[in-house]
């Protein structure tokens, strides 16, 4: 993730930490007993938080990141975890789940299209040079 954010945003260890340590953090953390060393591994997390969308004023799972270590990727844990989130949006009466995408991540952006969600921003608007995307998903709002 880092690699990414040093291309578009930035990186800064500190304020990243900051972010993580906050009130409003919510997290899902995966993890695996190993049977060999007899200990607990972290293996990935999701950070999110529930908020109200700044332009439309609804009820918002925000989703700030999804992290899986390279060895447990394509084993299905973060469409698991997405749906995780879809489970908590619904419970907790929010409208949507929004999350931001690097552009220069098509893995990510395929990901999150393949499990229905839709671009909504983009900065840059025509991508031209690295920037982000948003990506939104409907929860428990009826269609017009």
């Amino acid at each position: 993730m880092k690699t990414f954010y040093e291309c578009t945003f930035g990186w800064d260890d500190d304020e990243k930490q900051e972010e993580l340590k906050e009130e409003i953090a919510n997290f899902i953390i995966l993890t695996i007993n190993n049977p060999i060393s007899n200990t607990i591994e972290r293996i990935g997390f999701c950070h999110f938080r529930f908020e109200i969308d700044d332009f439309e004023q609804i009820p918002t799972l925000y989703c700030w990141e999804i992290q899986i270590m390279s060895s447990w990727q394509k084993k299905g844990l973060g469409s698991h975890i997405v749906q995780q989130l879809i489970n908590l949006a619904k419970e907790c009466k929010m409208h949507q789940i929004l999350l931001t995408v690097q552009s220069v991540n098509q893995i990510a952006l395929n990901f999150y299209q393949k499990l229905g969600f839709n671009q909504i921003y983009s900065s840059p608007r025509d991508l031209s040079e690295p920037g982000y995307v948003v990506m939104q998903l409907f929860i428990n709002r009826k269609s017009n």
